[in-house]
């Protein structure tokens, strides 16, 4: 797992973003969630509310993103 944003090799304005937003550190879910899904997988996880499942899901989405491309890419 990792304890650090930079470790998932992310977008610089996306890590840019999440720090801006005050995340410094992934929580657990977000260690274990993000990763497999930026790599394609289809992921099912469970944690408690609050605990980061949306950030993990949208990070992962905006990383996934090609900015260069005019079409839908997430919903």
């Amino acid at each position: 797992m990792s304890d650090n944003w930079e470790t998932f090799n992310l977008k610089e304005d996306l890590i840019r973003g999440i720090y801006r937003y005050g995340f410094e550190k992934p929580t657990p879910i977000q260690q274990s969630a993000i990763a497999p899904i930026v790599a394609g997988n289809d992921v099912v996880a469970q944690a408690q509310s609050g605990t980061g499942k949306t950030g993990s899901f949208t990070i992962s989405a905006l990383q996934r993103i090609d900015l260069a491309s005019r079409t839908t890419q997430v919903l």
